[in-house]
C-alpha cells in the first residue's frame, strides 16, 4: 500500500481520498488499514453510496477530526467546504 511506502520513507502523506466502494476491497477496510499505519493523516472518505453508515465508519477510524466525508455526486458546496476544512488543517 502506497501509504506504508511512504511513512516507511519518512513522506507521509497529509491526506487519503479513499473511495469507500471499490471492486475488491471494503473502503472501510481500506480507511482502517491507513489509520493504523498513519494516525495523522487526514482521510477524506468519498461515496455515492447513500446506505454508508457515517457514524459506524467514524467509530471504526477515529479520531473523527481526521475524518470527513464527500459524498457523489459532488455538490459544489460541499466540495467547497471540504476545500476549507482541509486547507484550514
Amino acid at each position: 500500500m502506497a501509504v506504508v511506502a511512504a511513512v516507511e520513507r519518512g513522506e507521509p502523506y497529509g491526506v487519503a481520498f479513499v473511495d469507500y466502494v471499490m471492486p475488491d476491497l471494503n473502503g472501510r477496510e481500506v480507511a482502517e488499514r491507513i489509520r493504523w499505519t498513519d494516525p495523522h493523516v487526514e482521510l477524506v472518505i468519498v461515496t455515492g453510496d447513500r446506505g454508508v453508515r457515517l457514524d459506524e465508519l467514524a467509530g471504526a477510524v477515529p479520531p473523527e477530526d481526521k475524518l470527513l466525508f464527500l459524498a457523489k455526486p459532488f455538490d459544489r458546496r460541499e466540495k467547497h467546504q471540504l476545500d476549507v476544512a482541509l486547507g484550514t488543517k
